[in-house]
C-alpha cells in the first residue's frame, strides 16, 4: 500500500515532463502502445492489486518511460 502511493506520488510529479514536447502522431501512437503495454504487466504482478480498488479507480496514469 505504501509502495502504491509513492508511485502515484511519483506519476503526478512527472506528468507535466511528459505533455512538455509536442510530439508527432506516430510518437503518440507508440506512447499509447507502450502505455497498454505497461497497465497489462501492471495488471498481472503476482502481487495481485485488489478488485475494489481497481473497480473504484477513475482513471489511471501510466507512463511507460518512467
Amino acid at each position: 500500500m505504501k509502495s502504491s502511493k509513492f508511485l502515484a506520488a511519483g506519476l503526478l510529479l512527472m506528468a507535466p515532463a511528459t505533455f512538455a514536447a509536442p510530439a508527432s502522431e506516430k510518437d503518440e501512437v507508440n506512447r499509447l502502445g507502450n502505455a497498454g503495454t505497461v497497465i497489462e504487466e501492471i495488471l498481472n504482478v503476482p502481487d495481485d492489486i485488489p478488485q475494489d480498488l481497481l473497480d473504484k479507480a477513475r482513471c489511471v496514469v501510466v507512463m511507460p518511460s518512467v
